[in-house]
């Protein structure tokens, strides 16, 4: 089993594709796009954190945003699952 540095490493790494991955997305709906940088943040915040409050924050927008762009942008949806499989691992 992985360290949990290592899979904050690996979690690091599939934020920044995501970052990628929205700079070269288009949006219908600007609001889609800042959402998703918004909850890009929250989860940087919580691997510095590592607070219950930050889980409880980002398991709600984590299951949206995975549910919103499954049908318009798989590769984000890709990332997006990672992601949620990451936070899991770390137990956040």
């Amino acid at each position: 089993m992985k360290g949990i540095e290592m899979e904050k490493l690996e979690l690091q790494q599939i934020l920044q594709q995501l970052k990628d991955e929205l700079a070269d997305s288009h949006f219908e709906k600007a609001t889609s796009e800042q959402d998703l940088k918004g909850l890009i943040e929250k989860i940087e915040q919580a691997l510095l954190a590592d607070e219950a409050a930050v889980k409880q924050a980002l398991n709600e927008p984590l299951n949206d945003a995975v549910l919103r762009f499954e049908g318009s942008h798989p590769q984000l949806t890709a990332l997006l699952n990672n992601i949620s499989s990451l936070l899991s691992n770390l137990g956040i």
